[in-house]
């Protein structure tokens, strides 16, 4: 499915891998979540340069893990509930 929707011109942002609050974990917690659901993503799909974050939160600490990571900096987030899917629009200022 995500393939299709790809194919389709729809971005594929990294979530994270276990979908856990970011602000609960240890820092090298937090990096395995945003480089091995990066890699993964990265694989299948090609360069990831989007990251929602779990549950909406985080604070400056995971703003500047997301950046290291997908090499962008976080401008703002907006996530959106259709059904049972997740819309995720993040804006990057590269």
């Amino acid at each position: 499915m995500l393939n299709q929707i790809n194919k389709f011109g729809w971005e594929i942002g990294s979530h994270g891998v276990t979908h856990r609050n970011l602000l609960k974990l240890s820092l090298p917690d937090v990096e395995y979540e945003l480089s091995e659901s990066k890699k993964f993503l990265t694989k299948y799909f090609g360069e990831i340069i989007s990251y929602a974050y779990p549950y909406g939160d985080y604070n400056k600490l995971i703003l500047r893990s997301v950046k290291k990571f997908l090499n962008r900096n976080v401008k703002s987030v907006l996530v959106a509930n259709a059904n049972f899917y997740v819309i995720i629009v993040t804006c990057f200022n590269q």
